[in-house]
């Protein structure tokens, strides 16, 4: 016979979706997040007042840049889920988040790239968040805007 001990199956629920700064699309999202207990929440284009991610309810924990109007938030909704931002990463189009559950740690990087922007910076941040990431484990999501100067020129 045999036994298994101390194995953990662990399912996190992730869901992204560009909201295009939409005040209903945010309070569909919050009913989605409800009904389908997902666990974090990537939004590009979140709903803004006065530069705030404004109508996710606050028993969730949002993370974001604190200058200027941010153009992506991260959303962990899972309590048992410890976050925190990694500020040195993350600005108004980039949010990057380390995330522990149980003995699992990774990091969440939320991307928007801005059509405007310089492909160098972007490769440049990427690879900073790789080094960040380095032995575990990474999760990239992103509004790539086909438009993006990043992928003109590659």
């Amino acid at each position: 016979m045999l036994h298994l001990v101390g194995i953990i199956s662990l399912i996190i629920k992730c869901y992204q979706i560009n909201l295009q700064h939409s005040k209903p699309a945010t309070d569909n999202l919050v009913e989605l997040i409800e009904k389908e207990e997902i666990d974090v929440a990537f939004i590009p284009e979140p709903y803004t007042v006065h530069n705030k991610v404004v109508g996710i309810t606050k028993r969730y924990r949002t993370f974001t840049s604190s200058v200027g109007r941010s153009r992506t938030a991260t959303v962990v909704t899972n309590n048992q889920m410890d976050a925190l931002l990694i500020k040195e990463v993350t600005d108004k189009d980039t949010v990057v988040v380390e995330l522990l559950l149980g003995n699992l740690k990774f990091y969440a990087a939320n991307m928007y790239l801005d059509i405007t922007e310089q492909p160098d910076k972007t490769n440049k941040l990427i690879n900073d968040i790789l080094q960040l990431a380095n032995t575990s484990g990474l999760l990239i999501t992103m509004d790539s805007n086909s438009r993006s100067r990043t992928w003109l020129t590659n």
